[in-house]
């Protein structure tokens, strides 16, 4: 999974090839594998314990045949190892106020392409619906 901000993003696994699909996966990301399995106690089922195993790294370098990790002893220790963090920790990178500032500019532009988007899809369903659509009666010969 890639650890983002103290969130969780679990990466799909794609159950025909049995493979994960690492789109999502950049150079510079922290990621998390791992899994907590149950074990019984002594007295049984009642007395289970859930041990933790799991691995932190960071992306480094991503080809067609492989990714390149560097591993953590946690996830705070890998998050400190990036290179936005290093920077941050020398007081080389954005101001915290420039980072708000250009978060909030990217959250309005976000709002603006995701109501655009939605305008389109809804014009496009319409479309279908009056038989305008590229597979539509009226469009089947520009197929």
């Amino acid at each position: 999974m890639i650890l983002t901000d103290g969130e969780r993003d679990f990466i799909p696994l794609d159950f025909e090839t049995n493979m994960y699909e690492i789109d999502e996966l950049s150079v510079g990301k922290v990621v998390e594998f791992g899994a907590d399995r149950l074990v019984d106690g002594p007295k049984g089922g009642k007395n289970s314990k859930r041990i933790k195993n799991r691995w932190y790294g960071i992306v480094r370098a991503i080809t067609n045949t492989c990714v390149e990790l560097e591993r953590f002893e946690s996830a705070d220790a890998a998050f400190l190892a990036t290179d936005a963090a290093r920077a941050r920790a020398k007081g080389t990178g954005e101001s915290n106020k420039s980072l708000w500032a250009r978060m909030s500019t990217l959250e309005a532009e976000r709002q603006r392409i995701d109501a655009e988007l939605a305008d389109i899809r809804m014009k496009l369903a319409l479309d279908d619906r009056l038989g305008r659509g590229p597979y539509g009666p009226n469009n089947m010969d520009s197929v």
